[in-house]
């Protein structure tokens, strides 16, 4: 085959993509059934954007028509909700520690896991918790750095 007869071929296999996609979105705005599919996923976009806005944002954007259809636009709407959903529990995870231990969630900040009492991640046994303010501090401290009480053993 010669390079007249491929580029030949490539251009009846564009046309022939082309009107395939146009039969396909006759076939939609023609036919009942999938035009209200299409809205149904179109209102449930708008629903899904809206509700993560108000999680992360603390409000929705008033006008979302900027973006056009959902259908339309899928992918890159699908890029903008896990965007925002990463964030929400992005926020969220950063409330908590995971001990490497159990596998609990404990709030972060614990120097050990309440439900095993392993040290948390980035902690060690060198690690002196203050008997009177339960601040961590560091092994070879005499006193408490957040409230100057003593460390040593009486």
């Amino acid at each position: 085959m010669n390079l007249f007869d491929k580029l030949f071929d490539n251009k009846k296999k564009k046309g022939l993509d082309a009107a395939m996609e146009n039969a396909f979105q006759s076939f939609v705005e023609n036919n009942p059934i999938m035009k209200k599919a299409k809205e149904t996923v179109e209102e449930a976009g708008e629903g899904i954007t809206k509700a993560l806005e108000e999680e992360l944002y603390g409000e929705a954007k008033a006008d979302h028509s900027d973006k056009g259809s959902v259908i339309d636009n899928f992918d890159e709407r699908s890029r903008e909700w896990d965007s925002m959903f990463d964030q929400i529990v992005d926020r969220e995870l950063s409330q908590y520690t995971i001990c490497p231990e159990c596998g609990e969630a404990s709030p972060a900040g614990q120097v050990q896991c309440p439900y095993c009492g392993a040290y948390m991640t980035g902690y060690t046994a060198d690690v002196k918790i203050c008997p009177h303010c339960g601040a961590k501090n560091k092994a070879l401290d005499l006193f408490c750095t957040s409230c100057g009480e003593s460390l040593t053993l009486d």
